[in-house]
């Protein structure tokens, strides 16, 4: 994020390249550039000097011809590209226009490529731009750069958050910031006027689905609620979660109930036993609250079961979605 953080800084004091190209896997953060290079390049009412390429449906030649172009009505025009798709492995060629147009950017234009997925550095095209411009590449956000986006997300909007209603939002998070936005936004709303975040008021208004149903299929599992335990299994599969990928989540959630379970008893504490296990801490914490419901032996048999089952699906001895639902009512039947 350090990058990210210098190219928003030097837009602001008006450090503007004369091209950018922003590639990578969080397109949240390139709109999130390209907002700040619009409002210190044109301002929030030029629309005059403002364009807008798709470089699935048009060729670089109009993109060039449109950065040529004097401005309208001001002094300055801002020309944007989504989808570009010279810049990637497998792009063929067609980027003849742009590499004669780095030579002699105009003066009068800024001109932004955005890119979701990986670029080619290795490229001609790649390493001629940033001569003159800036290439940043977006990775997933996670951990410390993770915790402080949301920090000051919620702070922008007047918020602040504990440090434990941090990490279910850490543990939760998929790599993808534009959903994670949308559940703060819930958030805010949720709040109201309160100005702190507690984690009560994650877990009631934010929704990561995977871990939530994983978490809740295993408390199920442990209350020996057979009828809730399959709904939630049936509600993962209409999901469109494969029934291998189930199996090896809830073996996970298992195996981390019967471990914590036994560093707990040796006297480790939960931010210890996620160390030693190289989990986060939110989920071992459920994980311990989990172990109530299960017996040492209760557990070594699910994960038995688990491991059996597992073996019948990739050996194709019966329907996936059957065998998943046989075993897991088999887990919650009282012994």
């Amino acid at each position: 994020m350090k990058e990210y953080q210098r190219i928003v800084a030097d837009i602001k004091k008006g450090r503007i390249a004369p091209v950018y190209l922003f590639s990578g896997e969080e397109p949240y953060l390139h709109r999130r550039l390209l907002e700040e290079l619009e409002e210190a390049y044109l301002g929030s009412t030029d629309d005059y000097n403002y364009e807008l390429f798709d470089g699935d449906t048009v060729e670089l030649e109009p993109v060039i011809e449109a950065a040529n172009v004097l401005p309208m009505f001001g002094t300055k025009r801002l020309v944007v590209v989504k989808n570009a798709p010279w810049f990637g492995s497998s792009s063929g060629g067609g980027d003849a226009p742009l590499l004669e147009y780095l030579k002699q950017p105009s003066p009068y234009s800024c001109l932004v490529f955005l890119v979701s997925g990986k670029s080619d550095k290795r490229k001609k095209v790649c390493k001629e731009l940033v001569k003159v411009g800036v290439h940043w590449e977006s990775q997933p956000l996670d951990g410390a750069d993770l915790a402080a986006f949301v920090r000051e997300w919620l702070g922008m909007r007047g918020k602040a958050i504990e440090h434990d209603a941090l990490e279910p939002i850490l543990a939760g998070h998929q790599g993808n910031l534009e959903l994670l936005v949308r559940e703060l936004e819930k958030l805010t709303l949720y709040l109201g006027d309160r100005g702190k975040v507690a984690v009560e008021d994650i877990e009631a208004v934010m929704v990561f689905p995977e871990q939530n149903n994983i978490f809740a299929l295993t408390d199920a599992v442990g209350s020996k609620d057979a009828s809730e335990a399959v709904w939630l299994l049936r509600k993962m599969l209409q999901g469109g979660e494969a029934p291998v990928y189930i199996i090896s989540m809830l073996a996970r959630q298992l195996r981390l109930v019967l471990n914590g379970g036994a560093l707990a008893k040796q006297g480790y504490s939960p931010q210890q036993i996620a160390q030693r296990l190289q989990v986060h801490p939110y989920p071992v914490r459920k994980a311990l609250a989990q172990g109530r419901n299960f017996k040492q032996t209760e557990l070594i048999a699910a994960m038995a079961k688990i491991l059996e089952t597992d073996v019948a699906i990739k050996r194709g001895q019966g329907e996936p979605a059957a065998l998943l639902e046989q075993a897991v009512i088999e887990l919650c039947i009282k012994k």
